[in-house]
């Protein structure tokens, strides 16, 4: 009967393990994400990126948590991919978990000071 109730108790701590947000890698951080996207024709395209939602722990994690998380995921996602810019389509809505999907991009560094000061 202990080593059951142990049994469960282990099960229990790594169910919850999993229910942290993912964390922004420190080098990610810079990669502007848009979800009305300007101009990046002159941008080199790095390909599709996206973040998971998690349907089996959404109940534990409040909304701006997986929020955060979702698109700290698309970020170092980018990152590898070599991309400074992630554009964003809108958001599929989920009853469950925070899915986002977008297209990474490589910007010249002219155009991205053009998008931190607002275009």
């Amino acid at each position: 009967m202990l080593e059951a109730r142990n049994n469960l108790l282990v099960l229990i701590a790594l169910f919850l393990a999993g229910c942290t947000t993912v964390p922004v890698l420190e080098e990610a951080r810079p990669i502007q994400l848009f979800f009305d996207s300007p101009d990046l024709s002159a941008c080199q395209f790095r390909g599709e990126v996206g973040s998971q939602g998690s349907w089996y722990d959404f109940w534990l994690t409040s909304n701006s948590d997986l929020v955060n998380g979702a698109l700290n995921e698309i970020k170092n996602d980018a990152l590898t991919r070599r991309a400074n810019v992630v554009s964003i389509v809108p958001p599929i809505p989920f009853g469950t978990s925070v899915t986002f999907f977008g297209q990474a991009y490589d910007c010249p560094q002219s155009l991205m000071e053009s998008l931190r000061s607002g275009f």
